[in-house]
């Protein structure tokens, strides 16, 4: 009995090694890499921060008033007026006074709550996927030069990256959950602060909330209608500021499609709208499928403001395994008739929303700021199903070079980027 005790301790022990380490290690990675010479990454690879930051810079060290500029009605939220914010503000702030008017102290904290967010995406969506399918998702995205960018730059940006996979996050833990009061009001109030982010990613919560809503049998009605209640209170915020907060919801300093379309005596120039629509397309459709002029290894996405018609978001030799993920993503999700299969297909939707209502200027990085997740998941989606099919066909000894092989695809493709 002791023998056999001992014995089921050691497999128990084993088995919680085989869960845990690899996690571990995969964090460890992206840890290091996020936080490696964080102070000493060059400014001018996002120089509007410093822009976005200088009510936050005025608080702290001249004790400033900014109670009028910086409130919790809706502002445009542009990149230069980050500040305007209060939610950001809460997080430049505390590094500001500790770590003083640095590089480290402007980025430090905004890359410690992505760092969290990665977190907590792996642990929301490991109940509908394969653990190792978004250890490698976590690993390619994390490292990819286009996430590197925004999270570690301290910018508005990458602080509304966090708050897109927080909110997204605690969406999906509502899913087939019981009775979870609670959790379904800290997912409504994740959600509710989405317009505190870049303009970006506004379409994000009328999106999480059509899902809710479409999605109403997979989540229990006590936690819809706490979710819901969640973000329709802090919205009644607008109120006392209605409805001039709602019309700067979408307004991203005139620049969209339905502002620059507006003619002065009213009405809306159609062709212009029909010509920019389709011009956004163009280019939308080239960057996403890596048509551009661009090099084959090239990511450049050195610079956050200016729009680059050639942008490359990722590498162009992953596209291939995109667009099988897509097309992965939506069969697996018909025939096996689950909804979860789908989402990120349907997450390129908001996504790309952004970049077709440009009005003025072309789709760029940080318009494009949602669709780093559902296009790195579907880049993995796609590379995890092929090693998947290849692995079931092959024999014992073809699988563990298949194992291998694919790890040191990943490694590669990391180290990469």
């Amino acid at each position: 009995m002791t023998e056999r005790n001992a014995g089921s301790r050691a497999n128990n022990a084993a088995e919680s090694l085989r869960n845990w380490l690899p996690p571990a290690l995969v964090f460890a990675v992206v840890l290091l890499v996020m936080f490696w010479r964080l102070g000493s990454y060059p400014p001018y690879f996002n120089d509007a921060v410093d822009h976005g930051i200088r009510m936050e810079v005025n608080k702290v060290f001249d004790h400033a008033d900014i109670s009028k500029k910086v409130n919790w009605y809706w502002k445009e939220m542009h990149t230069l007026a980050a500040y305007e914010s209060p939610l950001y503000g809460m997080v430049i702030e505390p590094g500001l006074r500790l770590f003083g008017l640095t590089l480290f102290g402007v980025r430090f904290f905004p890359a410690l709550i992505e760092f969290g967010a990665l977190i907590l995406t792996f642990f929301a969506f490991r109940k509908y996927f394969p653990q190792y399918l978004l250890l490698t998702f976590i690993l390619l995205m994390a490292l990819s030069p286009w996430h590197l960018l925004v999270a570690r730059s301290g910018g508005i940006q990458g602080f509304s990256l966090s708050l897109y996979l927080i909110a997204l996050s605690m969406f999906v833990l509502l899913i087939d959950r019981k009775r979870s009061v609670g959790l379904a009001i800290l997912a409504g109030i994740s959600t509710a602060t989405i317009p505190y982010g870049y303009a970006g990613i506004r379409l994000l919560l009328p999106s999480l909330v059509l899902l809710a809503i479409v999605c109403f049998r997979r989540i229990e009605k006590y936690n819809l209608f706490a979710y819901l209640g969640a973000i329709l209170a802090i919205c009644a915020i607008q109120i006392g500021d209605f409805p001039r907060s709602l019309q700067m919801y979408f307004y991203a300093r005139g620049e969209n499609l339905i502002s620059v379309g507006r003619l002065p005596n009213g009405g809306y120039d159609f062709a212009f709208v029909a010509h920019k629509l389709n011009e956004n397309f163009h280019y939308l459709f080239k960057m996403i499928m890596g048509l551009n002029e661009k090099a084959f290894w090239n990511v450049n996405v050195a610079s956050t403001l200016t729009p680059i018609a050639g942008m490359v978001l990722y590498p162009k030799f992953l596209v291939p395994l995109f667009i099988v993920g897509l097309v992965y993503s939506l069969a697996h999700a018909y025939t096996q008739k689950r909804f979860i299969l789908a989402m990120p297909a349907l997450l390129l939707l908001p996504g790309s929303g952004t970049n077709m209502m440009s009005g003025m200027g072309l789709p760029n990085l940080t318009r494009s700021i949602m669709l780093l997740v559902p296009i790195y998941f579907l880049i993995t989606y796609g590379a995890y199903s092929l090693f998947c099919a290849i692995y079931t066909i092959s024999s014992d000894r073809l699988r563990v070079a298949f194992s291998g092989l694919f790890a040191v695809f990943v490694g590669l493709v990391s180290a990469y980027q």
